[in-house]
């Protein structure tokens, strides 16, 4: 985490604005984990992987939308 603060302050932002980036982060990380929340309150190990598993899935969309969502109110084309 470190190395990507460091790379984006040397890409033109300010250290300043970094620690709002944070609290956003917290937030989809409350979201994503009240959806799993009841899939690890499980005893088998399947289900706990499959907790695991949609975790993962869900850091992945979340992190697309959060990339479209960008491009979007900077009006750039998506990758």
């Amino acid at each position: 985490m470190a190395r990507l603060a460091a790379d984006l302050v040397r890409s033109g932002i300010r250290p300043r604005h970094l620690p709002v980036l944070k609290p956003a982060a917290d937030r989809e990380a409350e979201i994503i984990e009240e959806v799993v929340a009841p899939l690890r309150g499980q005893r088998n190990p399947r289900i706990l992987a499959d907790a695991e598993t949609t975790a993962r899935e869900l850091v992945a969309l979340s992190l697309q939308l959060h990339a479209a969502l960008v491009h979007t109110a900077l009006r750039l084309r998506s990758w």
